[in-house]
């Protein structure tokens, strides 16, 4: 990995690291709220049955109430994790396009059912979050046909800055 690369990802795990802890820190909120209990403490739902007290509610439920509520850093969060993946993905591929081929195909499968599962949420969180996956899934099923197209021209695209 050459040196912009290598900077590059270092800041990608800076911001995911800081990103991470705040919409954390932000979820929080969930515990003074108990009327949101019902809707966002999903986790703590499903593992301990209903939550009756502040106690209840798991860590990992902070950051539902994150993403519904205080989308910002949730969302910084989650761009950074993508790139770090990619950076490491594009690297123990390198030179492979049948395998980064095969990581989009993933990526844009998964992006599109999530993107399908929030579309209908009544948070702007939610929403924003269904659109961002939405553009990424489009984004990269685009990468395969342009990656296709120039393969079958005989040149190989950059995957990362």
């Amino acid at each position: 990995m050459d040196f912009r690369k290598t900077v590059f990802f270092i800041s990608f795990l800076i911001v995911f690291a800081f990103s991470t802890l705040a919409s954390w820190y932000e979820g929080a909120q969930i515990l003074d709220n108990p009327f949101e209990w019902k809707h966002s403490a999903i986790f703590s739902n499903w593992l301990n049955g209903e939550v009756v007290m502040a106690e209840d509610i798991l860590t990992i439920d902070y950051f539902v109430y994150a993403l519904k509520f205080a989308p910002t850093f949730p969302f910084l969060m989650i761009v950074s994790a993508f790139l770090i993946v990619l950076q490491i993905f594009s690297l123990i591929l390198k030179g492979r396009e049948m395998g980064m081929s095969l990581f989009f195909g993933v990526v844009a499968i998964g992006s599109l059912t999530v993107a399908a599962l929030l579309s209908s949420s009544p948070t702007k969180g939610l929403t924003l979050f269904s659109i961002l996956f939405g553009a990424l899934g489009i984004a990269s099923i685009a990468y395969i046909f342009l990656h296709t197209f120039k393969r079958k021209k005989g040149d190989t695209p950059e995957i990362c800055p």
